[in-house]
């Protein structure tokens, strides 16, 4: 979900200061969550998830809407790293 999340934040098959997964972590915070994301160089807003059902044939853009559909939620943040501008995409999952 890491994987699917930090591209479909980061605007998938962009790469460079538009776009691309910078860093990835997974912790558990609070108690009984575990988080996940990723920072990408790209401050744009990730573009909506769409349903699922309308990407049975799609080769890209699914990533968010995987997330989506698996997080119990998920968000991003406008986030600089290292003196660049960028966004970090995050979803949240109930850990037992």
């Amino acid at each position: 979900m890491v994987d699917e999340g930090g591209e479909g934040g980061g605007r998938e098959g962009e790469g460079g200061a538009g776009g691309g997964l910078g860093v990835a972590d997974v912790r558990r915070s609070p108690p009984g969550t575990l988080r996940l994301g990723a920072w990408d160089a790209d401050p744009e807003p990730p573009e909506p998830p769409r349903p699922l059902d309308r990407l049975a044939d799609a080769e890209n853009s699914r990533g968010l809407a995987l997330v989506r559909a698996c997080a119990d939620v998920w968000g991003w943040q406008p986030q600089s790293r290292n003196g660049n501008r960028g966004k970090y995409v995050w979803c949240e999952l109930a850990a037992v």
